[in-house]
Order: structure tokens, then C-alpha cells, then sequence
């Protein structure tokens, strides 16, 4: 079914301009709170500081290192950083491509794939875009493909290792491929299980020498001390949800939910036909369709050890289903093109009333697929340009998560137009320059507020979450004692980042020292959405 087919010069051209007109409007995506933690983590290593002990996050160094490259290069740029992850995400695509057509031979194949994944970047909305997820994409394919490769060398597993240990370094759950791997293997029944055993033991050493590489910057004594009290925090954060029933089933329903609202129906249908039709070929089939059903085999087991992995995790954020677009979007992609391939084989043989069958079926998937959600981030690019106010609410329009960038900039606003009223129109920020902004998402507000130097803890989980170190805590005190304006979020409950439902603005009350400091050292000057100003005194 799936055969060699080479397209012309002019429409792999053509294609590949429909590809950067889908990516492009990654290139106009705002920051959300993710980015801006490794952003920030970032600057604070090329500025000379010290991850986890000057600044403070849960992510591996790995991360961090690798935005404080990118900050070294574009600086705090939004359109730097998306630049960033366009540039990136155009390795992955074209390693996806490369991949796909020399395994296959079929160009038709290797576009409608890679296309698919195109699509699928955009289903969990700006604000969770550049993830660990998508970081380790090109890492993921290249282990995939080599891993089908039918004959390796000692070197080729042993970088495999390595490969899974940047994997594991991009986000650290991601690490169960290596199972998906050795499971693949034991049911192809294509090695002996001494070769077996052998080439696993080359990559397991492989993993535990990238591993160390890793874990270079822990040398330092600052950065080791400050992973201790991250990783504790880590593991009471891993722990929320409690396991029981109540978490099967909200983990069940969140998943049902992003994969029908996000996913699509037609990404399903195409991956389910793409599965039936290559395990239901009947008679002989050649060489290229052999390696196919070899790629899906092995598609289908990594897509359900990744899934695996998101159900580990507990969170059902949006952002970890990402980890699933590189098999969903070869299985889709399969299905697809070998559905199209039956249509055109069989077209002149059908009757009218299956013709109208077929094309509304292909009107129908085509409704509830990836491209109508494309099509309401794609006008993104138009408003940046044309008008900055609707390009900020349209980006909300867009979200999934995070408050207004709208409402961020009236505050800012209003503590300008404050510091020039109290200072008799003195153009001197000095005062106001010393924000500390207190929410669940409060770093994304500090950027916004140009908020220096960056604070150690840039977010209330990391001081009125479970689980937080008292180190945390006793930083969240000197920024509230330097901070000329707090800025407290009061609409953040959220229990699965804090293991509790109270919000920010809940927990300072709760806190009698602090709230009694609050009220003794600042005044409360406005409301603005969802965040409580206070002036110092």
C-alpha cells in the first residue's frame, strides 16, 4: 500500500512553503510562564549566576543551559525566544522528513507526516508551546530511526544511550523510551538475546556516561546544596495528586478530554486506519511496506509508553501530551495517505452513493481536525503589526492558560503613572523598578513589569506550595522586604501546582507574620483583574 512515489522539485517546493506558512505564527507567540522560568533561568547563568541556588525551579540544568545560550543571543526578546523554538522546531521537521523518506522511499508519505505534526504543534495553544517535550522531539526521532536501522555498531548504541540521556535531561519522565525500546525488540524476535543483551548493556552505559556529562554543573557545591531542596520540593510536587480512584479517574478524564477537544477526531480515525490497514494486509507484501509496518510497530509501543509517562506524572497538563506528536503524527500520517491511495485506486469503481460517502466522510474529518485550530491562531502575525492592543486580547482568545497581557500592561501602566504622581512628575523608577510580583504565575507578570534584579523565587509555589524548603520561604521574605510594590495574585487556586486551593492572596492572609507585615509597611492602592496592588509606605 505504501510504495515508493518521488514528487517533482517544484511541488516539494510548494510544500515546504505550506509548511513555514503554518509554523510562522509560532514567531508571534508571547512568553508564557514556562518560557519565561527557563528565559529567566537562563540569564541568570550568562549573568553569572548559579541555577537552583540564585535562581529556583524544578526543571534538569539541561534547560537552563541551554536558554542561557539563547538568552546570550537574543537577550530577553520574546520574538528572539520564538525565533528560537521556530528554528528549532524546522530541525525537527526536517529530521522528521529526512527520516520518513529515506526509510520509505515516498515523498507523498514523508510531506503528509510531517505536515501532521505541523498542525498538531499548535493544539495546546501559545502559552505551553516550548516545553521539555518539544525540546526533546529531534532527540526522540533520531533514536526512533536509528533504532530501525537494521544493522549498528557498538558506537551506534552506545550514542543511543547518550541520546536517551539528553532525552531524560529535557524532561526526566521522557526516559521510558528506552523501555518502549527494549520492548520493541523483545517482541520483533529480530536479535538474539545475547546480541540482545548486549547492545542494551552498551546503551545503558551509553546513558549513565551522558547522565554524568549532565551532571557537571552539580560540582559546583552552590548548585548541588540548591538541587537538594529542589529535588525535595520535587518529590512532594510529584505526589499530587494523591494516588487512589479519585486520580485514575480524573487522570482518565483529562486525557479523553485533551485527546478529543485537542487531538481531533480526525487525527484518531486517520491513526486507527493507518494501524488497521498495515496489520490487515493481505498476501505478500514487499520490502517497503514490511518497513512500515515496522515503523507503526514501533510507533504504536512508544506512543503507549510515553502516554505511560504522562499518566506518571499525575498533572494531565495540557503540555505533556505534546510528548505524543511524533507517533500520532506518523501513525495519522499513514493513515491518511493510505486512505487517500485507496480512494484514487478505487475511485472510478465506486458507485455515486459511495463517492458521496467518501467525500463527506473527508469533509467531515477535515471539520474536526488540527487545521480549523491552526486557522484561529494564524490571523496572530496580522495583529501584531497592525494593532498591538488586539493582538494582546487575541492572544488570550488563543490561550489555554495565563492571564491577560492586556491587564499586565494596565498595571504596569498604573505604577508608572503612580511613581510620577508621588515623585512630582520625576521621571525616577529607582523605587518602583523593585517589584515583586506573588502568584502561581507571577513570573510571567515580572517580566511584564521589567522586574530587577530576577528573584530567586519567581513563583508562590515555591513558598506557600507543599512541600516548600524554608530556604524558599526566607527568600519570598527578603524580596517582600526590598520590594517597593507587591503585586498579589488573588484568582490563582490551583491544586495541582500548590497541593492546596488557597491562592496567593488567601495564603499571605493566612501567613500572620506576613500579612502583618503587609499591612504595617504597605498600602493597598487598587485592584486591577486579578491582582492586589500595594505601595510601600
Amino acid at each position: 500500500m505504501i510504495s515508493p512515489q518521488i514528487l517533482s522539485t517544484r511541488t516539494k517546493f510548494l510544500l515546504w512553503m505550506i509548511i513555514f506558512i503554518i509554523m510562522l505564527p509560532v514567531l508571534f507567540f508571547p512568553l508564557g510562564v514556562d518560557q519565561i522560568f527557563f528565559l529567566q533561568g537562563g540569564q541568570v547563568i550568562a549573568q553569572g549566576g548559579n541555577i537552583y541556588a540564585d535562581y529556583v525551579d524544578t526543571k534538569s540544568p539541561l534547560i537552563y543551559y541551554l536558554f542561557a545560550g539563547v538568552y546570550s543571543i537574543v537577550g530577553e526578546s520574546e520574538i528572539g525566544v520564538r525565533g528560537f523554538e521556530l528554528l528549532w522546531q524546522f530541525i525537527t521537521i526536517v529530521f522528521l522528513h529526512v527520516f520518513i523518506r529515506r526509510y520509505t522511499q515516498n515523498d507523498i508519505l514523508a510531506f503528509t507526516i510531517v505536515i501532521s505534526y505541523c498542525l498538531l504543534y499548535f493544539i495546546t495553544g501559545y502559552t505551553q508551546s516550548l516545553e521539555g517535550e518539544t525540546i526533546a522531539a529531534p532527540f526522540i526521532l533520531v533514536v526512533l530511526f536509528q533504532h530501525l536501522k537494521q544493522k549498528k555498531t557498538s558506537y551506534e548504541y552506545f550514542l543511543r544511550g547518550i541520546l536517551i540521556a539528553v532525552i531524560f535531561g529535557c524532561k526526566y519522565t521522557l526516559g521510558v523510551q528506552i523501555l518502549a525500546l527494549i520492548v520493541f525488540d523483545i517482541f520483533s524476535n529480530r536479535l538474539p538475546l545475547k546480541l540482545l543483551l548486549r547492545s542494551y548493556l552498551i546503551s545503558i552505559i551509553g546513558f549513565i556516561f551522558g547522565v554524568l556529562l549532565l551532571c557537571i554543573p552539580f560540582l559546583q557545591s552552590e548548585i548541588f546544596e540548591g538541587y537538594k531542596e529542589v529535588w525535595k520540593f520535587t518529590m512532594a510536587y510529584a505526589n499530587i495528586p494523591q494516588f487512589g480512584m479519585g486520580l485514575i479517574q480524573y487522570i482518565l478524564k483529562l486525557t479523553a478530554t485533551f485527546i478529543a477537544d485537542r487531538v481531533s477526531f480526525s487525527i484518531l480515525i486517520f491513526s486507527f486506519i493507518g494501524v488497521w490497514i498495515i496489520f490487515n494486509t493481505s498476501g505478500q507484501i514487499d520490502e517497503n511496506e514490511t518497513k512500515v509496518k515496522r515503523l507503526i510497530e514501533l510507533c504504536c509501543i512508544v506512543l503507549m509508553f510515553l502516554l505511560l509517562s504522562v499518566f506518571l506524572e499525575r498533572k494531565c497538563i495540557y503540555y505533556h501530551y505534546s510528548r505524543l506528536f511524533i507517533p500520532l503524527s506518523i501513525l495519522s500520517g499513514v493513515g491518511l495517505t493510505v486512505s487517500i491511495q485507496w480512494i484514487k485506486k478505487n475511485w472510478c469503481i465506486l458507485t455515486l452513493k459511495g463517492k458521496s460517502l467518501c467525500v463527506s466522510m473527508l469533509f467531515i474529518l477535515l471539520l474536526f481536525s488540527p487545521i480549523l485550530r491552526w486557522a484561529k491562531i494564524a490571523p496572530l502575525p496580522y495583529y501584531y503589526f497592525i494593532n498591538n492592543d488586539k493582538y494582546f486580547d487575541y492572544v488570550e482568545v488563543i490561550s489555554v492558560q495565563g492571564h491577560s497581557l492586556l491587564q499586565s500592561q494596565n498595571i504596569k501602566n498604573y505604577i508608572q503613572r503612580t511613581e510620577l504622581k508621588l515623585n512630582n512628575g520625576k521621571n525616577d523608577f529607582n523605587f518602583y523598578n523593585r517589584i515583586f510580583v506573588m502568584g502561581i504565575h507571577g513570573n510571567r507578570m515580572s517580566k511584564i513589569l521589567n522586574q530587577t534584579p530576577i528573584p530567586k523565587v519567581n513563583s508562590s509555589a515555591c513558598y506557600f506550595g507543599v512541600g516548600s524548603p524554608i530556604a524558599w520561604k526566607e527568600a519570598m521574605w527578603d524580596e517582600v522586604k526590598k520590594a517597593g510594590w507587591l503585586v498579589i495574585e488573588n484568582n490563582d487556586n490551583g491544586y495541582i501546582i500548590n497541593g492546596h486551593n488557597l491562592t496567593t492572596w488567601e495564603s499571605v492572609k493566612n501567613d500572620t507574620l506576613l500579612y502583618t507585615y503587609l499591612q504595617s509597611h504597605f498600602d493597598s492602592t487598587t485592584c486591577i483583574g486579578e491582582f492586589n496592588l500595594y505601595r510601600r509606605k
